[in-house]
């Protein structure tokens, strides 16, 4: 066989990725058959082919394992796609034991048919027994596990960027509580009800008895959906603020000490109310009332009329026991 020259095994490297050997054979003019041990010789390999398609209903990018499958599927959804759809054949009315149950006879039978029967030696081995001691996360914690397995070092790194994971995929609206209202008993102000109204301070409690009750304003609850108010924080993070009170449906109100009336945070909340109050008929009002002092709040608490969260109930006994003796 005529051995090949230079120049002809250079472009046979320079194209073997971009050309079919038949092809590099006709440009140089010569049997392909002479060019099918080079590939092995210089260890030569040709570029993987990314198949691809996209979903026909959501437009997704779906990669295919070869041209057979890409062909069988071209025109199919993609499987997230294809299970919502299927879903969506059996919701409410459409599936067949909508409105439907079990009677006691059928329960009884399922009942005794899987009475006695156990996984299988696969599934269990699979599964596992990780209760208890057996746990590897028993009475440890992730920095505990990380500085045993990489040093302390690496471990305190690995814990402040989980940290800082955590933080990213639970703030803003990935907050499971964005957009509501808090929680009663949350937040570190004093709380509790009072006459079945529930305060978060001692400053709204003060406002309410000093102001609101003496004068017999008509009022109503700040903390509600129809009240929430979309801010940007100091950070330019994105928060939701509700206020205190609304009064008379004129007044909007939040009880604030006058320390704090120009701190970043209460500012920003006060620019984007000022706007929620222009579009709808409201005037914003920051308010510091006179607060009650400890002797008036032992008598309210003696005389049943406000109660404590449990969390301040402790506080308050201690702080009374203190006091008294």
């Amino acid at each position: 066989m005529e051995k090949l020259k230079k120049e002809q095994i250079d472009y046979f490297i320079e194209n073997y990725a971009k050309k079919d050997l038949k092809e590099i054979a006709i440009d140089l003019n010569i049997n392909y058959q002479k060019l099918l041990f080079l590939p092995k010789k210089f260890n030569l390999k040709k570029p993987k082919e990314i198949l691809s398609r996209k979903c026909p209903n959501c437009d997704k990018t779906i990669i295919c394992s070869n041209k057979s499958n890409l062909r069988k599927a071209i025109n199919l959804n993609c499987f997230e796609c294809a299970n919502k759809i299927k879903s969506e054949k059996y919701i409410g009315e459409k599936n067949p034991f909508f409105g439907k149950r079990h009677d006691e006879k059928f329960k009884k039978k399922l009942s005794l048919e899987r009475k006695g029967k156990h996984f299988s030696k696969k599934t269990e081995f699979k599964k596992g027994d990780n209760s208890g001691n057996k746990n590897i996360m028993c009475k440890k914690n992730f920095l505990q596990i990380w500085t045993e397995k990489y040093g302390k070092e690496e471990a305190k790194k690995r814990l402040n960027d989980f940290v800082e994971k955590q933080k990213l995929n639970s703030s803003g609206s990935k907050n499971n509580m964005y957009g509501k209202p808090s929680p009663q008993g949350s937040g570190n102000g004093w709380s509790g009800w009072y006459k079945g109204w529930f305060f978060r301070s001692i400053n709204e409690l003060s406002y309410m008895i000093n102001v609101i009750e003496r004068f017999n304003i008509k009022w109503e609850n700040g903390e509600s959906k129809r009240y929430k108010i979309e801010y940007l924080d100091w950070e330019n993070k994105k928060r939701n603020y509700f206020p205190d009170f609304i009064l008379e449906n004129k007044y909007m109100v939040e009880c604030k000490p006058k320390k704090l009336w120009n701190t970043p945070s209460v500012l920003a909340k006060r620019k984007y109310a000022e706007i929620f109050c222009n579009k709808n008929g409201l005037k914003y009002k920051i308010v510091n009332c006179k607060k009650l002092n400890i002797e008036e709040i032992k008598c309210l608490y003696n005389n049943g009329k406000i109660k404590f969260t449990k969390k301040y109930e402790k506080k308050f006994k201690k702080y009374i026991l203190k006091n008294e003796e």
